[in-house]
């Protein structure tokens, strides 16, 4: 029943910053807990954060961290699209560059046929030179 497609959240999570921190009640020597501030998750994704009255009327806000288990596939679902769509650019700059390379290729072997004949000609020139010369000499 009211089922809705679950909102992109890879911007929201990508926002998100990880501390360790000792809690308020801690001591300085006790391990440290690792996660994220209950205010910025409250403006990412309000409805991973409770609010919770201790009995002393003192009000505090909490993670529920099982929220995250959706999120985080979810996160890892998207950037496996955005995986594939750069594999298929990757696939197509390859064959772009397959292309440039046989183009590279083909004028290559036309420059060295190009540099041949020019060779060739510079060398019938030199004889003509010379035969020129030998004609004026005459």
């Amino acid at each position: 029943k009211d089922i809705i497609e679950y909102a992109p959240v890879l911007s929201k999570i990508n926002r998100l910053q990880a501390f360790n921190y000792h809690y308020l009640d801690n001591n300085n020597d006790d391990p440290l807990s690792s996660g994220f501030m209950a205010q910025d998750v409250q403006q990412l994704f309000p409805d991973a954060v409770t609010e919770i009255q201790q009995k002393n009327g003192d009000k505090f806000l909490g993670i529920n961290y099982q929220y995250f288990t959706v999120a985080a596939i979810k996160g890892l679902q998207e950037q496996q699209v955005e995986i594939e769509n750069e594999k298929l650019h990757i696939d197509e700059l390859n064959v772009q560059v397959k292309s440039l390379e046989e183009e590279v290729k083909s004028e290559k072997l036309h420059n060295d046929k190009l540099n041949d004949k020019v060779k060739s000609l510079e060398e019938k020139i030199v004889k003509l030179e010379e035969m020129v010369k030998a004609l004026m000499e005459k």
